[in-house]
């Protein structure tokens, strides 16, 4: 019985992420990950990512302590990592300073979240320096065929 109500559920969420992605889809699928990644990559591609945020304002504090969670979670894994920040920079957004202080573990989920970001940036800075190399490479090269092929 549980299994086909969590079931029933899902695709509720999915049958409303398609036809209408904005359709508070966050405040009755707020215990599903997936769900409310899939309603992030949709929003975000479709560049109504902005519409979601009367559904985020309307939160409790729990659930936003769970899509906290969620974030957190996102963000251990590059895959996931850029949903991850789009989804903070919403809640950071929608959700008073005075609220952020009531939320439980907030450092810890904070800290967790700066240190997997800081891994992501070194990671993205060393492809940025290898793709510069590699242009630098190619000029090199190029610049010299050009010389010896005046000569």
């Amino acid at each position: 019985h549980s299994q086909s109500k969590q079931t029933e559920y899902v695709c509720l969420c999915e049958r409303c992420i398609h036809q209408n992605p904005v359709a508070d889809v966050s405040l009755f699928c707020v215990s599903q990950p997936r769900t409310i990644l899939r309603l992030i990559r949709t929003l975000n591609e479709q560049q109504k990512l902005n519409e979601i945020v009367p559904s985020l304002e309307e939160l409790n504090m729990d659930q936003v302590a769970v899509l906290l969670k969620f974030v957190e979670n996102w963000n251990m894994n590059s895959r996931t990592s850029y949903e991850a920040h789009l989804l903070l920079n919403l809640i950071i957004h929608t959700t008073s300073l005075q609220h952020w202080r009531a939320l439980p573990n907030i450092n810890v989920i904070l800290n967790t979240i700066s240190a997997y970001s800081d891994r992501h940036i070194r990671r993205v800075d060393l492809l940025l320096q290898k793709a510069h190399f590699i242009d630098y490479t190619f000029q090199q090269m190029r610049d010299g065929v050009s010389i010896a092929a005046k000569k």
